[in-house]
C-alpha cells in the first residue's frame, strides 16, 4: 500500500532521458501479459482471501494454508508485474521481466514431473491438474518465446 501511496503522490511518469528506446507496442506481448495478469490475479486472490476453498477446489496438491497464502503473494506479485509489462511500449523493459517469468513456471513443471505420483494422488481432479499444468506451460513457453523473439528484434 505504501508503494501505491507514493505513486499516487508523485505520479508514474518517465522523463525523456528515462526512455530506453522508442518501440511500437508489441501486441503479442501485451495479449500474453494480459492473459497472464488475469489468470494469476484471479487464482492469487482466491488463494489469499479464501484459501480453504482454493485448497479444496483448485490447488493440485496438499499444502498448509499459510503455504498456500505465500503462493498467493507470489501470484499477486506476478499479477502486478505482468500488468505493468502489458502497459510497456519499450521492449527492453518487457524483456527484463521475461527470464523471471519463465524460470518459476519451468521449475514448477519440473517439480510436478518429478513428483507426478504425489500430484495425481492429492489433486482434487484430473481437470484441476490439467488446468495448472497448462497454465504453467503457457507462461513458461510464452515467456521463453517472447524473450528470444525480442532478442532477435534488438
Amino acid at each position: 500500500l505504501g508503494l501505491l501511496a507514493i505513486l499516487k503522490h508523485h505520479g508514474w511518469y518517465r522523463r525523456p532521458q528515462d526512455m530506453i528506446g522508442m518501440d511500437p507496442p508489441w501486441k503479442l506481448a501485451r495479449l500474453f501479459f494480459r492473459i497472464q495478469t488475469v489468470a494469476v490475479g484471479v487464482f492469487g486472490s482466491f488463494m489469499l482471501f479464501i484459501p480453504e476453498l482454493a485448497l479444496d477446489q483448485f490447488w493440485p496438491w496438499d499444502v498448509a494454508l499459510p503455504t498456500l497464502q505465500t503462493f498467493a503473494a507470489l501470484f499477486l506479485a506476478t499479477c502486478l508485474a505482468t500488468g505493468w509489462a502489458s502497459l510497456q511500449t519499450e521492449r527492453a523493459r518487457i524483456r527484463a521481466l521475461l527470464p523471471l517469468d519463465a524460470i518459476f513456471p519451468t521449475l514448477a513443471l519440473l517439480a510436478v514431473g518429478i513428483h507426478w505420483n504425489i500430484i495425481r494422488n492429492e489433486s482434487p481432479s484430473d481437470l484441476v491438474t490439467g488446468v495448472w499444468v497448462l497454465l504453467y506451460a503457457f507462461v513458461a513457453v510464452g515467456s521463453t518465446y517472447l524473450f528470444f523473439a525480442l532478442k532477435r528484434v534488438d
